[in-house]
């Protein structure tokens, strides 16, 4: 007897039949953690394990018998039926496959298939073992949705987002990385990271050390380089990637390009400098512009009675030079604070340039080469003749300052359109039609750090004799004031380029008027009431007026002027009021006035007024103004003209130049 015979047991049997050695097997099938059937040679069902009636949620009598292709998942059963003729030729294969529950719900199984074959070699069946791995599909279904997610949102972000290896190679490249800087992920990708200029290369190197040691970064504002060359501003966040082990093995960047939104900060700031000081200039020069007409008065006066030869005439000339200089930087200041008054008028552009063709030349000297080009068919503008004649002469003057040694200077005027893209990064201006003034010189030019401050108040680059650093922010303030935009580009040593853009009109040139011109050396006997609240002006404007005859009645404001007037029984022939006084405005009172004497006639006095003529009701053709500061024959004809009913328009005045 065998060694084996004599381990088992006496009541074994030594040769099991055939339904003993089934019984054997369909225990150990039935306790495999896998599921598993056998299909006979008709690919039926001839046994089910208990794992694999429960992964399908059917009874074995309910699976016994029937075809596999009824439990398939409808979407797999045209590739299930091909694998199952397979089956029929031998072949044993592996594949992931969904069955349907007896519940409707999606079982996924790794199926291994292997034929059964006779002791002939011919197919007798199949046996498949099924894995459940439908908690693993679900999950990587979820993973792979939100994989998707996430891809949707790099690939819609209009952030910059960038993976970097920890050498600087980059991994991924999103489409607003190729937006804002140029580049095709293509061209990137697998290469170092192209947007460090040269001069922050050593700052990247030490900001990717840091951050291969852990350290994010939140919105830090960096320089980087486009692909075209320029250089814009970013915000940027960092964060390590990191392996399953914890390992730094790249870095995430979030880049927003804030290069736009930098500048029109910058706008805001300068608009709101802009604003503050042009408040605190108004007030400064409305005051001054009353000193400064007194001043200039009794010079006036002085000169008139003095002597040609007298000695101090020459001195009296040298304080009107300084005090046509005072009344040049007031009337700047007024400008800037955008309180000046204005009388815009449709003007031809081409015209006003070609009238101060001969002043240019003159202006900017022999030295300098002056070339105007400007279209025929420019359109008109709508803008005070006074201002835009200040933009030429301003300009003309930083042209000629930047070339002192000689150079060209080109004008230019022209047609252009704005369209919604160019307006919306510059509030204030809306799109359509413009007209372009262009200045462009060949002079010494600008580096970025002037750029960027020449449109500020009192800033400015020439010796403190040579200017107030009022001119470009004066320029700046008209442009803005008639609802237009100016640009600059200047390249150190190679020139500089000023683009004026004013809103195009469809109208006709006004015509000016000429002012007839009347002799103030007669004597005159009207009436008039003087109405001012700064004493020094009222008295001065009396005894100008005294001078020449005109009986004078005094009011410091509004109510001493009606409470005057009732009491008065004489004649009131003219009112002269300042238009901007204490507690009742020259307008108002003038209305009150008009109830006691119809046909009272007025002349306004201002150099501080809000936007135009009409913002304090001097609306209609018959309101006569007289800027201040003004000198005595200003006065004197503007009175003469209103009280002949001759007058036809305000009293103008020479725009004032920078540097001047």
């Amino acid at each position: 007897m065998s060694p084996l015979s004599h381990s088992q047991p006496e009541h074994a049997n030594p040769d099991p039949t055939l339904n003993e050695i089934k019984a054997r097997y369909e225990i150990i099938l039935n306790a495999a953690n896998e599921g598993i059937w056998i299909l006979d040679a008709d690919l039926k069902i001839s046994f089910v394990n208990q794992r694999m009636c429960s992964m399908l949620g059917y009874a074995a009598d309910e699976l016994l018998g029937r075809s596999p292709m009824d439990f398939v998942h409808e979407s797999d059963r045209p590739h299930i039926q091909e694998l199952l003729e397979r089956r029929r030729r031998g072949l044993a294969e592996q594949f992931d496959f969904r069955y349907r529950r007896k519940d409707g719900s999606t079982l996924w199984a790794i199926v291994s298939s292997n034929p059964l074959l006779n002791a002939e070699g011919k197919f007798h069946g199949a046996l498949a073992m099924f894995t459940d791995i439908t908690q693993r599909k679900l999950a990587e279904e979820k993973l792979w949705s939100a994989n998707q997610t996430l891809q949707a949102v790099v690939q819609c972000s209009p952030l910059a987002i960038n993976i970097i290896d920890c050498e600087g190679r980059v991994l991924m490249w999103n489409p607003a990385s190729e937006r804002i800087f140029g580049w095709t992920a293509q061209e990137v990708v697998g290469k170092r990271l192209p947007t460090i200029p040269d001069d922050k290369r050593d700052e990247f190197e030490t900001m990717l050390s840091e951050v291969r040691q852990g350290k994010n970064y939140s919105a830090m504002e960096v320089m980087r380089l486009r692909r075209d060359g320029s250089l814009i501003d970013v915000n940027l966040w960092t964060t390590p990637l990191r392996d399953e082990s914890g390992a730094i093995i790249g870095i995430m960047a979030i880049i927003a390009d804030v290069t736009e939104h930098k500048r029109l900060r910058r706008e805001f700031l300068h608009a709101q400098k802009m604003e503050a000081i042009g408040r605190l200039a108004g007030g400064v020069a409305h005051d001054f512009n009353n000193l400064l007409t007194v001043i200039s008065g009794y010079s006036d006066l002085l000169l008139a009675t003095l002597p040609a030869d007298d000695p101090t005439v020459d001195l009296i000339r040298d304080m009107k030079k300084a005090e046509e200089r005072a009344i040049s930087l007031t009337r700047q200041l007024l400008s800037l604070s955008r309180k000046q008054i204005v009388e815009p008028r449709v003007v031809d552009l081409n015209a006003v340039v070609a009238n101060m063709d001969k002043m240019l030349r003159r202006l900017i000297g022999e030295h300098i080469e002056l070339i105007t080009e400007w279209n025929p068919a420019v359109g008109r503008v709508k803008i005070d003749p006074a201002q835009l004649e200040q933009i030429i002469l301003n300009l003309a003057v930083n042209a000629r300052d930047a070339m002192p040694k000689g150079g060209k200077l080109t004008i230019t005027t022209e047609n252009t359109e704005l369209d919604e893209e160019f307006t919306s990064r510059h509030p204030g201006l809306t799109p359509g039609e413009y007209v372009c003034l262009v200045f462009h010189d060949t002079g010494c030019g600008m580096d970025a750090e002037t750029l960027a401050h020449i449109f500020e108040p009192f800033f400015t680059t020439k010796d403190a004799e040579k200017g107030t650093g009022l001119g470009l922010a004066t320029i700046y303030a008209i442009v803005k004031q008639n609802r237009g935009h100016i640009q600059v580009a200047s390249i150190p040593g190679q020139g500089s380029l000023f683009e004026i853009f004013l809103p195009r009109v469809d109208e006709s040139p006004d015509v000016i008027p000429q002012r007839k011109v009347e002799s103030l050396q007669a004597k005159f006997n009207e009436v008039i009431l003087i109405v001012e609240d700064e004493d020094l002006l009222r008295d001065y404007i009396r005894k100008a007026l005294k001078r020449r005859g005109f009986s004078v009645l005094e009011a410091r404001n509004g109510y001493d002027a009606i409470r005057l007037l009732k009491e008065h029984t004489g004649p009131v022939h003219l009112v002269l009021s300042d238009v901007v006084m204490p507690r009742l405005s020259g307008p108002a009172m003038y209305r009150q006035l008009q109830r006691l004497r119809p046909e009272l006639k007025v002349v306004y006095m201002s150099g501080y007024i809000t936007e135009s003529v009409s913002d304090l009701g001097l609306d209609g053709p018959d309101v006569q103004l007289l800027r201040k500061p003004f000198i005595m024959d200003d006065l004197l004809r503007k009175v003469r003209e209103v009280l002949d009913g001759t007058a036809s328009t305000t009293t103008k005045q020479r725009p004032a130049v920078a540097g001047e």
